[in-house]
């Protein structure tokens, strides 16, 4: 007590968590310590102040581990996020988990798409809960191809019909898409007889 004046010690008050207090504060008017054996001397008085700590704002949240783009079949991998403040838990999610799945921190692409990742990190006793958002991620489609075709030589017939190997190998099928394919015909540029 400083005259008429409560004060507090900014150390101490910084030092409360987030929440609501009342704190009680004796006093003797005549400015010095109350003894009931001197008379005159006038007993303490109590007053009351209600204080309220509010919860601070997080510092901006990032989510990292993310690239601009991906391509179908690319392993899951991990994401995590830096900045903020306070032990509240982070939580992901994604915008469009037919195209990219989130568990725990976990990324996994499931086709060809694309989608946001959003982070949200919890309030705690002292913190207000905080969030950010990644950009649209491209997920493209995966590049196959088909190697072993082969195109067999033949006696002049006339035509430029060609006979080819009807046991291609499909290159960058993913186990469990069911590729397949149809052979067709294929043709000489000419019927002559001649090397192509």
């Amino acid at each position: 007590v400083n005259g008429s004046q409560i004060e507090f010690m900014a150390s101490y008050l910084d030092s409360l968590k987030a929440g609501n207090y009342t704190f009680t504060v004796h006093y003797n008017p005549a400015g010095v310590a109350y003894n009931d054996d001197l008379p005159g001397n006038s007993e303490p008085l109590t007053t009351s102040i209600n204080v309220s700590v509010l919860k601070y704002s997080q510092n901006s949240l990032e989510i990292t581990g993310l690239n601009s783009s991906y391509t179908y079949g690319d392993n899951s991998f991990e994401i995590s996020v830096s900045g903020a403040n306070g032990t509240g838990s982070v939580t992901y999610f994604s915008s469009n988990p037919e195209v990219a799945s989130v568990v725990g921190s976990t990324v996994t692409i499931l086709k060809v798409g694309d989608f946001r990742i959003t982070a949200i990190k919890g309030a705690d006793g002292n913190y207000d809960e905080q969030s950010a958002q990644s950009d649209v991620i491209v997920v493209n489609p995966k590049p196959v191809s088909l190697e072993e075709i082969e195109v067999y030589d033949k006696i002049y017939d006339g035509n430029n019909e060609a006979k080819i190997s009807k046991n291609p190998v499909i290159v960058g099928n993913i186990d469990g898409d069911g590729l397949s394919f149809a052979v067709g015909k294929a043709f000489f540029e000419s019927s002559d007889a001649g090397q192509e």
